[in-house]
């Protein structure tokens, strides 16, 4: 049942996809600003930020997790090449689901969805959704990941920016594994080996920190810190942005205005 839902969150982002497409190219309208590939110093900002916000969420989350006597560090190891191959591919892999779950995926449930809280809330079944099939997944896990779904799309729409999503998505797994913890029930070897002590509701079993309640506590944290970032850097609330998307995104409209031009 859980495989046949997430093959039904796969056909929704294929046809979500197919959406945004087929209305750039009607409307001849060049993807890049609609898609969120934005550069600038603004860009630079919002990495930064998004780099560094879940890290910050993640190492308190591991420092509760000693204190409450959760886990205990057993030790520290070198980094190996498939330690570092591992950060690769959370690199790409965050890059390929942000491409394909936000600038393709939003942008097509845009043409479906009247109301933005709509398409963030969709968004974020679909996230949950398409995490269903790992090691150990239990319903905190899906709620957790749903959460970090519409996190990453309230990002992109706040900031018209992809980089933003991407950051924040990577920064998330890469610190979870960095720390040592299970990224969505994968364990891979990292640099600091933790040994798991207890397993409840609070820390999650097999699937890892997300599937339990102290992370749903840290992803709220981390929407708190966007929301205060965005406001900072764009001078308006995150609401007020997220009630206007698209309209402060620049579409970079028809390309036939831009070569008369």
């Amino acid at each position: 049942m859980a495989q046949l839902i997430e093959y039904l969150s796969y056909f929704v982002l294929g046809f979500g996809a197919c959406l945004a497409v087929l209305h750039w190219v009607r409307r001849k309208v060049r993807p890049w600003g609609p898609m969120g590939f934005r550069g600038g110093r603004q860009a630079w900002a919002d990495i930064g930020a998004g780099l560094l916000i879940p890290a910050a969420g993640i190492s308190v989350l591991l420092l509760l997790y000693i204190l409450l006597g959760l886990v205990r560090v057993a030790g520290f190891a070198p980094a190996s090449d498939r330690f570092w191959w591992f950060v690769v591919f959370l690199l790409i892999a965050a890059l390929i689901e942000e491409v394909l779950g936000r600038s393709l995926l939003v942008n097509g449930l845009r043409l479906v969805f009247r109301k933005n809280w709509m398409i963030i809330l969709a968004s974020s079944v679909f996230f949950g959704m398409a995490h269903l099939t790992g090691e150990g997944v239990t319903v905190t896990s899906v709620i957790s990941n749903s959460l970090g779904g519409a996190i990453y799309t309230i990002a992109f729409m706040a900031s018209g920016n992809l980089f933003f999503p991407w950051a924040l998505h990577v920064s998330w797994n890469a610190s979870l594994f960095i720390c040592g913890f299970r990224v969505s029930g994968i364990e891979w070897r990292s640099i600091v080996l933790l040994e798991s002590l207890r397993q409840n509701s609070l820390s999650g079993g097999e699937y890892g920190p997300e599937s339990g309640l102290l992370s749903i506590v840290v992803r709220l944290a981390v929407l708190l810190l966007i929301g205060i970032h965005i406001s900072r850097s764009r001078g308006r609330s995150l609401l007020d942005l997220l009630r206007e998307w698209p309209k402060h995104v620049p579409l970079h409209n028809r390309a036939k205005h831009d070569d008369e031009a």
